[in-house]
């Protein structure tokens, strides 16, 4: 319902003096995530928390602010502090470690420093979505630049397929690299574009 407001009210809106910015900005915002909100309170709500991420990339982003990185919005940017405890909070299951030694045979020895960003070693940022599956993505991007540190190819691997495949675990609702990794060693991981990710 509020979706269709916000993309009405975008369209006839003239200059910045029928709004402010900050709410202008989020109608674009809404229309860019495809958002819906039932009432106009939850809307005010979700209004209120994405000004609140927009001041805080504003001052991550500010010349001299001290942070090393960028800050941009993303489709969270309404979610409350209990929503991304419920996203972030998965249940785990606890399971024996694979030694580490197995998983570092025949590995370059890296130097001391190195921006790998700048390597080409490092796949596009990707979304998990609301699936708890930070652990394949963990081990997916690990195993990508790996793989490219070490002279081939950057790859573009599947996490859907650990997350669907690795039994040991809860698939979104949370597991373990050292499981996935174990998996990895004797499946190997399908490229991306043959098992895309849906589990968002």
């Amino acid at each position: 319902m509020f979706k269709t407001f916000a993309t009405c009210a975008l369209a006839a809106v003239a200059s910045a003096e029928v709004m402010n910015s900050g709410e202008y900005d989020f109608m674009r915002w809404i229309s860019k995530h495809n958002k819906s909100y039932g009432t106009r309170e939850e809307y005010m709500v979700r209004l209120a928390r994405f000004i609140r991420a927009d001041v805080h990339i504003k001052k991550v982003n500010a010349a001299g602010s001290g942070y090393s990185h960028r800050a941009a919005h993303n489709k969270f940017s309404d979610y409350t502090e209990a929503e991304y405890e419920r996203m972030l909070t998965r249940k785990t299951t606890a399971t024996e470690a694979v030694p580490i030694s197995t998983l570092t045979q025949n590995l370059k020895a890296a130097p001391a420093s190195v921006d790998w960003r700048t390597s080409g070693c490092v796949t596009p940022v990707k979304d998990q979505g609301s699936c708890g599956s930070c652990w394949a993505f963990s081990v997916t991007e690990t195993n990508e630049t790996s793989n490219c540190i070490n002279g081939n190819p950057l790859l573009t691997l599947s996490p859907q397929q650990l997350v669907d495949c690795v039994t040991m675990y809860n698939g979104c609702d949370g597991g373990d690299y050292w499981g996935a990794w174990a998996y990895g060693e004797t499946s190997g991981q399908e490229l991306d574009s043959a098992y895309p990710y849906k589990a968002l």
